[in-house]
């Protein structure tokens, strides 16, 4: 990368300084030859218009040989019509972005390798990804002036268009991993074995988008039952809070005090400080005790209609910390104005933030008033950069762990299309699975047999390599067992079971109740008394809105 040593005097760039660098002999030739094509498309048009026919546009940018040569001698070439270019290919971003690559440095390629790591490596991975590379390219460098983060406009619109083609790539990589990979039970691939049937290439499922895949449909709803799951172990939450990112924080008046800039011309400035800001208030809350001792913090992020961030939280006490009556509440809880002489700081915070202007007919510009907004989803600068810089948009502590259950012989296998079924059976991975070693698990250790499968993560770690529990050394955790509906009989009677019974060491262990095998889960749940009343079913409607 060429780096125009002539800003390293400078402490910070005047508009008039950078007019001057785009005055440059060769990067003015670059911006006249984009205006040449510019202008002869716009000449094309017009004959056509005239001459009444229609056609595609011929004038594009043809690369022969080197791009830095190509770009100062303005050789354009034609074609009979446009052609599409890669995102992954170098030369997209040069070209989709020529004020930020005014000499046609390369952008991203997927064969850059990180840094002492060879082609011949064995680490799990060796070369850079997209996001990576645009992250490091974003970054501020001492003595550097970057034409990208003085942008403005332009630097919010490559934030997002980068965001988007990142996100393009994970569900490209997905999609492409789903052609390979099947899912199906146990127990049938072993019917088929049986059978005869050695082709498993038509068998089973494709894996659908994932959970871990931020902001899908499977993510929020896993999080969503994640937070249900710390509701029901540590009661409701007793605060809710909102903490919103302020563009006229001092810190962002500080760092913009020698530049032409506005806070909105640097969202990765302004997600880094809500970032800090927001960690910091976690750590009052949750170490200093502000409303006293604290059990569990669950939060997650979102974008105003201005595109800045803000996070709700939901704060979980312990017992000994609840609010009981109502003075309790007026310790934390004001909802009068404060006064303005004997408290003008407070007067100022609550009048500038927390008072919501006119609005309606009395100021129909005012932001509340953008309709267009809550009917499109958009994705702004901030929340592109949020994402880019792979910052969690949701959080909670403690962990919560999701326990899968299965049938006998049921558990699911991931195994590719042409892969050989006697392989596939005979991995002994395949065989055993969370739910299995918890009853061999139960079978070793004494503490386990104190536990319920739901209890279980407290005092017992699973080890996905190992496919094992071992006993906990360090840390705290909830399980959650997955949540099924009623209508599903039997899986939805074998939940409740799990939360009741300790120790069992095989399915038959489950089903027994006073030394008797009972026939099914049902018939179990109903001779433990647990499906006496609506209780049960009460519990699942307040917990499954959005599933029954």
């Amino acid at each position: 990368m060429v780096v125009d040593t002539r800003f390293e005097s400078l402490e910070s760039p005047t508009d008039d300084d950078i007019t001057r660098w785009f005055s440059h002999k060769k990067v003015g030739k670059i911006i006249d030859a984009f205006r040449y094509v510019d202008q002869e498309q716009k000449e094309e048009a017009a004959a056509r218009a005239k001459a009444n026919h229609k056609t595609t546009f011929k004038v594009v940018s043809k690369v022969q040989g080197d791009i830095v040569s190509w770009l100062f001698d303005s050789d354009l070439k034609k074609y009979g019509s446009l052609k599409r270019i890669s995102e992954l290919h170098p030369s997209y971003t040069p070209l989709e972005y020529p004020l930020f690559h005014p000499i046609g440095e390369d952008g991203y390629q997927v064969n850059i390798l990180h840094k002492n790591v060879s082609s011949s490596s064995t680490a799990a991975r060796k070369k850079v990804t997209m996001r990576e590379f645009f992250v490091y390219h974003i970054q501020d460098r001492p003595k550097s002036f970057s034409t990208m983060l003085n942008g403005r406009r332009l630097f919010q619109q490559i934030l997002v268009d980068k965001y988007t083609i990142i996100e393009a790539q994970r569900l490209h990589f997905i999609c492409g991993k789903q052609h390979e990979l099947r899912c199906d039970t146990y127990q049938t691939l072993r019917g088929m074995q049986s059978g005869g049937n050695i082709d498993v290439s038509t068998a089973g499922q494709r894996v659908i988008l994932p959970s871990s895949f931020t902001g899908g449909a499977r993510y929020m709803m896993q999080n969503y039952l994640d937070a249900m799951c710390l509701c029901r172990w540590f009661s409701y939450p007793d605060f809710f809070i909102t903490i919103t990112c302020n563009p006229n924080w001092p810190e962002v008046k500080r760092f913009l005090k020698d530049t032409t800039l506005k806070s909105e011309d640097r969202p990765d400035i302004l997600c880094r400080l809500f970032k800090l800001k927001l960690d910091a208030m976690i750590k009052l809350v949750k170490d200093k005790s502000l409303f006293g001792m604290v059990q569990a913090v669950v939060y997650t992020i979102e974008f105003q209609k201005r595109g800045i961030p803000h996070a709700h939280i939901c704060i979980f006490l312990h017992p000994s910390s609840k609010i009981h009556n109502p003075k309790d509440v007026d310790k934390f809880i004001s909802a009068e104005i404060p006064n303005k002489d004997s408290d003008p700081d407070l007067y100022k915070l609550v009048s500038d933030h927390m008072i919501h202007g006119p609005c309606s007919d009395a100021n129909p510009k005012c932001t509340c008033m953008r309709l267009i907004l809550k009917v499109f989803r958009y994705v702004s600068a901030c929340e592109a950069t949020w994402r880019i810089f792979a910052i969690d948009v949701h959080y909670r502590l403690p962990s919560v762990m999701r326990l899968a259950f299965h049938f006998p012989g049921e558990q699911q296998v991931i195994y590719g299309a042409n892969e050989d079924i006697e392989d596939i059976l005979n991995k002994t991975t395949n065989a055993s699975s969370m739910f299995t070693g918890w009853f061999e698990c139960n079978k070793n250790y004494d503490l386990a047999k104190s536990l319920t499968y739901s209890e279980f993560p407290t005092k017992f770690v699973w080890k996905k390599q190992l496919r094992k529990w071992e006993p906990r050394l360090r840390g705290f955790a909830i399980g959650k067992v997955h949540v099924v509906p009623p209508a599903f009989d039997e899986a939805y009677y074998l939940t409740i079971l799990l939360n009741k019974v300790k120790g069992p060491e095989c399915f038959e262990d489950i089903r027994t109740v006073d030394g008797v095998v009972c026939e099914s889960f049902r018939d179990a749940c109903y001779k433990r008394g647990l499906l006496d009343d609506d209780k049960q079913l009460k519990k699942q409607v307040i917990l499954l809105p959005d599933i029954i």
